[in-house]
């Protein structure tokens, strides 16, 4: 195939694509497509896939997806759906009502109550058994900045299941029993203590802070996790800083979990705190547009980063600027595909300088042989007064809404399309015809 068929080919395969979530985070990286505590979506879809590719669909968001066998949105005999927390089996409709509760260890699942973890896999949504977690790369000696390397690096994990939850680490293939590194908060502000996870996991209803690394010593602003503290790793950098080849902290749970991250951990004095909501590898997908956090101050580079979690993970990126090789890295020129192999648990990692005229890699297209995670991260970016928003078209002819309205941002884009407007806070943007990742 030759190159230009092949780019084409990349295109199609992402236009005839749903949309694909990015775990992404902020203000170092963010967040693209998520849900809050509970589960991406209304309190009681699923998010079971019903088949429909959603490339060329008209109209919002399609409505709740429900248990197969039914059509979706009719309240009709036999039709069911889970509950936000895949606690209840419910009628469909717009007044649901009670079918079955799963209990103990089981979760709504596409054939009744199943086990937990296999429930939150096939409802692919921000809760789930199985995560991957990477520091951003920020505020090292790697560009001059005058910071510091191996920051505190921790996870939030949320038990909101009925059952304790016991916290397995993968870090290079070595399996780590997280409870020696895990603590349930106390307190607030400079008054808080860290209470250690009993053996028996994380108690149900409870958020434990899981420390995954630092090192010790250096200057600068860096910052160390509280001295009462372990972390999991601390005998290296989890981050090699630069564009290259490296690895990723796996997060398993006993049953279904919410997990975030924060780098650095108590991170206001570095002034590069960063947070993810870490979607679990059953979300993952094989089709991505991939976004940047911003392309200011140029004298530092944004980034992007793929993770596999699967041995022989080859990825293809269709980059929007060039890539510089680095470290083992092949670079690439502008609309020329690249391809990276990389194995279970290892991550492409890339930073890129905006070219002359402002572009960095937004808008590449990203193909996988195995479902991947894709992460956007800055180095150091300018923080503007109002912020920065940037919006991202994953498909031709999108349409944009915005509650309240606002006259400076577009009302239209396309795909790969990436724009930047000004507005001081948040707010619910609804998308036509197709879904666009936002900044939340």
């Amino acid at each position: 195939m030759n190159r230009a068929k092949f780019i084409d080919t990349l295109r199609e395969r992402w236009h005839h694509s749903p949309m694909r979530g990015l775990s992404i985070g902020f203000p170092v990286f963010f967040l693209v497509a998520t849900g809050v505590a509970a589960a991406c979506g209304n309190p009681t879809s699923n998010l079971f896939d019903t088949g429909n590719d959603g490339g060329d669909s008209d109209g919002g968001d399609g409505g709740d997806p429900i248990l197969p066998g039914s059509e979706a949105g009719d309240a009709i005999s036999g039709c069911t759906q889970c509950s936000g927390d895949l606690k209840s089996i419910l009628t469909c409709g717009d007044n649901p009502t009670l079918v079955e509760t799963c209990n103990g260890d089981l979760g709504c699942g596409p054939n009744g109550c199943i086990n937990a973890c296999d429930a939150a896999a096939a409802n692919k949504s921000s809760i789930g058994c199985d995560y991957y977690a990477i520091p951003s790369d920020a505020w090292s000696t790697t560009y001059n900045s005058g910071g510091a390397a191996g920051n505190c690096f921790a996870a939030f994990v949320t038990n909101s299941w009925s059952a304790p939850m016991k916290v397995t680490l993968v870090w290079k293939g070595k399996t780590i029993d997280a409870t020696p590194y895990s603590y349930i908060p106390k307190g607030a502000g400079n008054a808080i203590t860290y209470q250690p996870v009993p053996n028996t996991g994380i108690p149900v209803g409870s958020m434990a802070i899981v420390f995954l690394n630092q090192t010790q010593g250096g200057g600068g602003l860096k910052v160390q996790c509280p001295a009462t503290v372990k972390a999991a790793v601390e005998n290296e950098d989890m981050v090699l800083h630069g564009t290259y080849f490296s690895n990723a902290m796996e997060i398993k749970t006993s049953v279904p979990a919410v997990v975030y991250d924060i780098y650095p951990y108590g991170g206001a004095q570095s002034y590069i705190s960063s947070a993810t909501l870490l979607l679990p590898t059953t979300a993952w997908d094989t089709n991505y547009v991939a976004v940047t956090m911003s392309n200011q101050p140029q004298a530092f580079p944004p980034g992007i980063d793929f993770i596999a979690q699967q041995d022989g993970t080859k990825v293809t990126v269709l980059p929007t600027t060039n890539i510089t090789a680095a470290n083992g890295v092949a670079g690439a020129t502008k609309n020329s595909p690249v391809t990276y192999s990389i194995n279970k648990g290892q991550t492409v990692h890339i930073m890129e300088f905006p070219d002359v005229n402002g572009n960095d890699l937004s808008g590449s297209i990203v193909q996988s042989n195995n479902p991947i995670g894709v992460w956007g991260e800055h180095f150091c970016m300018n923080h503007s007064d109002p912020p920065k928003w940037r919006i991202l078209g994953v498909v031709k002819g999108t349409t944009l809404k915005y509650d309240p309205p606002n006259a400076a941002a577009p009302k239209t884009l396309t795909l790969g399309q990436l724009v930047e407007f000004d507005a001081r806070r948040a707010a619910p943007v609804l998308s036509r015809r197709a879904q666009a990742g936002r900044r939340l």
